[in-house]
Protein backbone atom coordinates (compact mmCIF):
# COMPACT_ATOMS: atom_id res chain seq x y z
CA UNK A 1 0.00 0.00 0.00
CA UNK A 2 1.39 3.19 -1.05
CA UNK A 3 1.51 6.38 1.96
CA UNK A 4 -0.02 9.41 1.87
CA UNK A 5 1.46 11.78 0.73
CA UNK A 6 0.78 16.00 1.90
CA UNK A 7 0.03 18.44 -0.59
CA UNK A 8 3.30 21.54 -0.58
CA UNK A 9 2.51 24.88 -0.70
CA UNK A 10 4.53 27.84 -1.42
CA UNK A 11 4.46 31.26 0.21
CA UNK A 12 4.50 34.21 -1.60
CA UNK A 13 6.31 36.40 0.46
CA UNK A 14 9.18 34.02 1.52
CA UNK A 15 8.98 31.77 -1.28
CA UNK A 16 9.50 28.35 1.01
CA UNK A 17 7.63 25.08 0.54
CA UNK A 18 5.61 23.83 3.24
CA UNK A 19 2.62 21.35 3.82
CA UNK A 20 -0.69 22.86 3.16
CA UNK A 21 -1.91 23.04 6.76
CA UNK A 22 1.00 25.81 8.32
CA UNK A 23 -0.56 28.61 5.33
CA UNK A 24 -3.66 30.67 5.18
CA UNK A 25 -4.90 30.42 1.97
CA UNK A 26 -6.15 33.22 -0.31
CA UNK A 27 -8.41 33.06 -2.86
CA UNK A 28 -9.02 35.49 -5.75
CA UNK A 29 -12.55 36.14 -7.26
CA UNK A 30 -14.01 38.52 -9.12
CA UNK A 31 -15.03 40.95 -6.33
CA UNK A 32 -11.35 40.82 -4.90
CA UNK A 33 -9.35 38.57 -3.10
CA UNK A 34 -10.44 36.64 0.40
CA UNK A 35 -9.08 34.76 2.84
CA UNK A 36 -10.19 31.42 2.87
CA UNK A 37 -10.32 30.24 6.31
CA UNK A 38 -11.45 26.65 5.54
CA UNK A 39 -9.50 26.03 2.41
CA UNK A 40 -12.43 24.60 0.40
CA UNK A 41 -13.53 28.06 -1.60
CA UNK A 42 -13.30 27.49 -5.14
CA UNK A 43 -11.02 29.48 -7.86
CA UNK A 44 -7.24 30.30 -7.90
CA UNK A 45 -5.34 30.22 -4.15
CA UNK A 46 -2.09 32.06 -2.77
CA UNK A 47 -0.61 30.63 0.51
CA UNK A 48 0.76 32.65 2.82
CA UNK A 49 2.83 31.46 5.95
CA UNK A 50 0.95 32.03 9.23
CA UNK A 51 3.55 34.29 10.77
CA UNK A 52 3.95 38.48 10.98
CA UNK A 53 7.31 37.95 8.71
CA UNK A 54 5.15 36.72 5.67
CA UNK A 55 2.52 38.35 5.86
CA UNK A 56 4.34 41.92 6.69
CA UNK A 57 5.83 41.18 3.08
CA UNK A 58 2.52 40.26 2.01
CA UNK A 59 1.61 44.04 0.85
CA UNK A 60 3.46 43.81 -2.24
CA UNK A 61 1.31 43.98 -4.85
CA UNK A 62 3.19 41.90 -7.69
CA UNK A 63 3.47 39.14 -5.19
CA UNK A 64 -0.36 38.84 -5.36
CA UNK A 65 -0.43 39.42 -9.22
CA UNK A 66 2.00 36.85 -10.23
CA UNK A 67 0.29 34.27 -7.96
CA UNK A 68 -3.12 34.49 -8.82
CA UNK A 69 -1.60 35.09 -12.07
CA UNK A 70 -3.23 38.00 -13.24
CA UNK A 71 -1.79 41.36 -15.43
CA UNK A 72 -0.09 44.49 -13.82
CA UNK A 73 -2.65 46.92 -12.00
CA UNK A 74 -5.04 43.69 -11.31
CA UNK A 75 -4.86 43.62 -7.44
CA UNK A 76 -6.28 46.70 -5.63
CA UNK A 77 -3.68 47.86 -3.00
CA UNK A 78 -5.66 49.31 -0.20
CA UNK A 79 -7.84 46.31 -0.71
CA UNK A 80 -4.42 43.68 -0.04
CA UNK A 81 -3.31 46.15 2.38
CA UNK A 82 -6.69 46.22 4.27
CA UNK A 83 -6.67 42.73 4.15
CA UNK A 84 -3.11 42.05 5.48
CA UNK A 85 -3.32 44.14 7.95
CA UNK A 86 -6.89 42.40 9.23
CA UNK A 87 -4.74 39.18 9.17
CA UNK A 88 -2.12 40.69 11.52
CA UNK A 89 -4.41 42.13 13.81
CA UNK A 90 -6.11 38.71 13.88
CA UNK A 91 -3.52 36.80 13.89
CA UNK A 92 -3.59 33.56 16.44
CA UNK A 93 -0.53 32.23 16.74
CA UNK A 94 -0.94 29.47 18.70
CA UNK A 95 -2.18 27.73 15.15
CA UNK A 96 1.34 28.38 14.17
CA UNK A 97 2.81 24.70 13.58
CA UNK A 98 6.09 24.55 13.79
CA UNK A 99 8.24 23.37 10.87
CA UNK A 100 9.71 20.29 12.97
CA UNK A 101 6.46 18.79 12.96
CA UNK A 102 4.52 19.58 10.08
CA UNK A 103 5.32 16.41 7.56
CA UNK A 104 3.88 14.21 10.68
CA UNK A 105 5.22 11.30 9.14
CA UNK A 106 3.85 12.01 5.70
CA UNK A 107 5.69 12.23 2.42
CA UNK A 108 5.37 15.40 1.15
CA UNK A 109 4.08 16.13 -2.78
CA UNK A 110 5.82 18.25 -5.22
CA UNK A 111 4.17 19.64 -8.05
Amino acid sequence: MSEKLAPVRRCIACRKRGPKEVFLRFVCITTGVLLDEKQKLPGRGAYLHRSYECLSKASDVKKWERAFRLGRGQVNKKQMVDLVAACLSNLDLSKEIPESSTSQGKKLRFF
